[in-house]
């Protein structure tokens, strides 16, 4: 019972990782960042951090260790991201989402996310 509560658990996880990290994509995409935007995403980057391998995804924390680290630096020195490190998170968000939606295709009880 607790393998199947704990499944449960993992696919909801999974399932609002790529929620969060799909949403921080769409706004990379869409404007460029203000300080409001940047703390914002640091704070969805910094919980998927902190959540990422309690939930079997040590290479989700990895990503987004990484980019909270930059994040946190650029905030404290009360700067914004150029252009290429807008690009990168971009191109490191997708690969996340991309990796997440394998993670599920791979578990067979998966179902729609």
């Amino acid at each position: 019972m607790i393998d199947a509560a704990w499944e449960e658990l993992t696919r909801v996880y999974r399932s609002q990782a790529v929620e969060a990290l799909s949403e921080g994509l769409a706004a990379l995409r869409e404007r460029e960042l203000a300080t409001k935007d940047l703390q914002e995403f640091r704070t969805m980057v910094h919980r998927l951090r902190g959540t990422g391998a309690s939930f079997g995804f040590p290479w989700l924390t990895e990503a987004c260790a990484e980019m909270d680290q930059r994040a946190a630096a650029l905030l404290s020195e009360k700067r914004l991201p150029d252009a290429s490190m807008v690009e990168g998170w971009t191109r490191t968000l997708e690969t996340l989402v991309s990796r997440l939606h394998e993670a599920r295709l791979q578990d067979p009880e998966a179902g729609p996310s």
